[in-house]
């Protein structure tokens, strides 16, 4: 088995770790469905963890809301060298479950550090999310 994993390394360039269900650890979120009410948001809560970019904040306007919701959320990694990419999203009864691949360098920081996901959802399947789940997977890079 181990050799099996080894080649899986040094065939493809990296190895893929199972994926980690993170079921029974309380992520925080937030729906938003308007760009007012996301606006007032990050007014109020300038440097805390719903902080995405300018750019980001900017690219949610009122023409994205007319038909969709935003749901963000809370990664937490074990490097700031990790990048995180949402994969698939989807709603099980109240329960958004949401898949992340996780990009790790072989070399990277020991630090702590949260990621701040986002995902457009209809704004009927937004306004019934009141918990998510991650899902995540690691690729080395």
């Amino acid at each position: 088995m181990i050799l099996i994993m080894c080649m899986t390394c040094l065939v493809f360039g990296g190895g893929f770790a199972p994926v980690r269900d993170l079921d029974g650890e309380e992520r925080p979120f937030r729906v938003f469905t308007s760009a007012e009410q996301l606006r007032q948001y990050r007014d109020g809560h300038e440097g805390e963890f719903f902080n995405l970019s300018e750019e980001e904040y900017n690219s949610y306007d009122e023409q994205f809301f007319r038909e969709k919701a935003l749901v963000m959320f809370l990664t937490q990694g074990m490097s700031g060298s990790i990048r995180c990419i949402v994969q698939d999203a989807h709603r099980e009864g109240t329960e958004l479950i949401v898949t992340v691949k996780e990009l790790s360098p072989s070399m990277h920081t020991m630090d702590l550090h949260y990621n701040t996901l986002a995902v457009a959802l209809s704004r009927e399947n937004a306004c019934r999310v009141q918990s998510v789940r991650i899902k995540t997977y690691r690729v080395e890079i």
